[in-house]
């Protein structure tokens, strides 16, 4: 029994000293270490066996890539929408890939979905969810936004924006303002699509993401990250533009 004990010890204080000079990756969604700095990884499918990275942020997990399902959470194909006549017109949920690229654009920068898809409900994977607009600011405040800012519209906040978006200029037009990427959500600038006109904008400077909540029947909450700002926009915009979507759990 002694001889058990002192190899179990053993093998805990071997696997503590591993840890500590080359870090071990927790995949368990159960795990919180509640630092809020996204030290914790793991992955989740959707109905397509498209496989994202997620980080858990504080007490929420979030995907760390730009959604880009096809169908609905119940098997039924999302209209994807490629003529511009179309998208104006079109009252029901729509998906769509920037310049309808969806060769080169998907695996850089997720669908554009219109709000009309969000909130059907039926986006994410199960047990997951488009966030609220209250659950943005819940990690806008975990990451040092104040609460005034937090329920204000427009850009607000220092840099918490830069903590969201990924390095570099490979995706992000430069300068990428303040950009650290340090809770691991790695924001990509994957654009809009106009709802007037049909006509897409802000690749490569903007990140565009849907909130589940809106304000009114014809409007809904969205974030906004800039090329050129480390802070987040919050506002409103018509259910029949085309955002991204990051899906998020509990």
């Amino acid at each position: 029994m002694k001889r058990n004990h002192l190899f179990t010890l053993s093998m805990a204080l071997l696997t503590a000293c591993i840890c500590m000079f080359y870090g071990c990756k927790k995949d368990d969604n159960n795990n919180n270490n509640g630092n809020g700095n996204g030290s914790e990884t793991s992955t989740v499918k959707d109905i397509d066996g498209n496989e994202y990275k997620t980080v858990k942020i504080g007490n929420l997990w979030w995907m760390s890539e730009n959604l880009r399902v096809t169908q609905f959470t119940d098997g039924i194909p999302i209209p994807e929408m490629s003529e511009s006549s179309d998208w104006t017109s079109i009252t029901g949920p729509a998906v769509c890939f920037y310049e309808n690229n969806k060769e080169v654009n998907e695996s850089l920068y997720g669908g554009l979905y219109n709000w009309h898809a969000v909130y059907t409900g039926k986006l994410c994977p199960d047990g997951w969810h488009v966030p609220t607009d209250e659950e943005w600011q819940q990690l806008e405040k975990l990451l040092g936004m104040s609460e005034e800012d937090a329920n204000s519209l427009g850009w607000r906040g220092n840099d918490e924006g830069g903590k969201l978006k990924q390095t570099g200029t490979e995706q992000w037009m430069d300068p990428n303002t303040g950009a650290t990427n340090s809770t691991g959500f790695s924001a990509t600038p994957g654009g809009y699509r106009n709802h007037f006109n049909g006509n897409f904008g802000q690749l490569s400077g903007g990140a565009f993401y849907w909130t589940s909540s809106f304000p009114s029947m014809n409007f809904a909450w969205y974030r906004e990250l800039g090329f050129h700002e480390s802070r987040i926009q919050r506002s409103y915009y018509e259910h029949a533009y085309g955002f991204s979507v990051r899906c998020v759990k509990h």
